[in-house]
């Protein structure tokens, strides 16, 4: 995971009494990050009757970008002037990009076809949401550093890949041509620590 976020801070809010030393720094804040994945999965598909069951193993290597608008709440404490916990939670989208998937016959055995050879490419949208809990601290005069535990909700995509094409593979150059493969992939949970640094203008 890699991003970037700016966003505007308000004055401290007091928690209490003034001289309680509690405060409520509420923020919002805009916020694009890259997250990227190669999950695979065995996958058994339903043959005509009295065939054997055909068994794929597909990897689908992904590249996300997310970006999404947060509600930001960090607490100052009379512990500290300078190290604020905090926490966070926003929605918005994701654009899902897969490059180079494979898709392998494992029964019978089909070694070396790719069955979206004609084209491994594809693409979608899903939504997003994500929720984090972190800690700041300021280093010198406007710049902090910080660290958080994040999670990320992407919603399930549909994608569609090429017909399988055996001419010219090296294991089954007579393999019938096949209409696209619809892939449908199901929502994807991450659960991450997220490290970084901020500046305050």
């Amino acid at each position: 995971m890699a991003g970037a976020h700016a966003g505007y801070e308000w004055e401290e809010l007091a928690l209490g009494s003034e001289q309680s030393g509690w405060g409520l720094r509420p923020a919002v804040e805009i916020e694009g990050f890259y997250l990227g994945n190669n999950p695979s999965a065995t996958i058994v598909s339903p043959n005509t009757p009295g065939v054997a069951n055909h068994t794929f193993q597909t990897t689908l290597p992904n590249n996300n970008g997310v970006f999404v608008a947060n509600a930001v709440f960090a607490l100052k404490t009379p512990l500290s002037e300078s190290i604020l916990p905090y926490a966070g939670a926003g929605v918005g989208g994701a654009t899902m990009n897969i490059s180079s998937a494979t898709s392998e016959q494992l029964n019978p055995a089909e070694p070396g076809l790719n069955h979206f050879n004609t084209n491994p490419n594809a693409s979608g949208s899903a939504l997003a949401v994500n929720a984090k809990l972190g800690i700041r601290g300021e280093i010198i005069d406007r710049i902090s550093l910080f660290a958080e535990y994040r999670y990320v909700y992407l919603g399930s995509t549909g994608y569609t890949f090429g017909q399988t094409q055996g001419a010219g593979s090296n294991c089954c150059p007579n393999h019938v041509a096949t209409t696209n493969w619809n892939v449908n992939m199901g929502a994807q949970n991450y659960f991450l620590g997220v490290a970084g640094i901020q500046y305050q203008f």
